[in-house]
């Protein structure tokens, strides 16, 4: 067993991920009070909000979003579910999710 925790760690190493990768790892700024998932989401919805990430803006990916908060790449694909059930991002297959255009901002331009 040693032998395969030595190949896998290696592996993880030349794709360029972090040594010591870890499910179980979470990033300080969440907490096991709530579900990660939803901590996650409301990270990247407040990002959307503050114009980090302004409409048609590639958003990070399920990969991206599990080696910055330290989860498990399911956690990350049901935050990005959640985003996408709410209209926030929008899905494009092989290309990633990207931020949708907010209906108030769709009406602001029809009007100019």
């Amino acid at each position: 067993m040693p032998r395969l925790f030595s190949i896998y760690r290696s592996l993880l190493r030349s794709r360029g991920l972090p040594q010591s990768f870890s499910v179980h790892r979470m990033s300080p700024e969440l907490d096991r009070t709530r579900p990660v998932w939803r901590q996650v989401a409301a990270t990247i919805a407040t990002r959307i909000a503050d114009g980090e990430y302004p409409v048609g803006a590639r958003v990070p990916s399920v990969v991206e979003l599990s080696a910055e908060f330290g989860i498990a790449s399911s956690t990350a694909q049901k935050a990005l579910a959640h985003l996408k059930s709410e209209g926030l991002i929008r899905a494009e297959v092989g290309l990633g999710s990207f931020v949708a255009e907010r209906p108030e901002n769709a009406s602001a331009e029809e009007d100019a």
